[in-house]
């Protein structure tokens, strides 16, 4: 059976809405983070539907969250950066200590089958 072929055209009207839509998400996930976890934070979006970037929650209240991060000392700043290579240690670790948590679970059910078999005859 062959396969129809698609077409390669966009309706810039539903490129809207799911702008709109993905817009509204954005700024009412990034409201919740603020209020929930008390963190400063700030959007500045781009687009083609719009003359000027979107910002939220002002332009004047994300301008001063943005120079008391630049004012805040370097250490601060970059207190939580992780290279890749830390990244990488870190879940190397995280792995490491789970396989040998695996192993023992597998160690403890060979030798719980093992006295099993043993004590029915096999």
């Amino acid at each position: 059976m062959a396969r129809r072929r698609l077409r390669l055209s966009y309706n810039v009207i539903n490129l809207k809405e799911k702008h709109s839509t993905r817009k509204r998400g954005m700024f009412k996930t990034l409201d919740e983070l603020t209020v929930l976890c008390g963190v400063d934070a700030a959007i500045i979006m781009y687009n083609s539907f719009e003359l000027g970037p979107v910002v939220w929650p002002s332009v004047e209240e994300a301008q001063q969250r943005i120079a008391r991060f630049m004012n805040s000392p370097d250490v601060q700043q970059t207190r939580r950066v992780m290279s890749q290579e830390s990244f990488v240690l870190g879940r190397i670790q995280k792995l490491s200590i789970k396989l040998l948590k695996v192993k023992k679970n597998n160690r403890e059910r060979e030798m719980n089958a093992l006295m099993h078999r043993i004590f029915t005859g096999e």
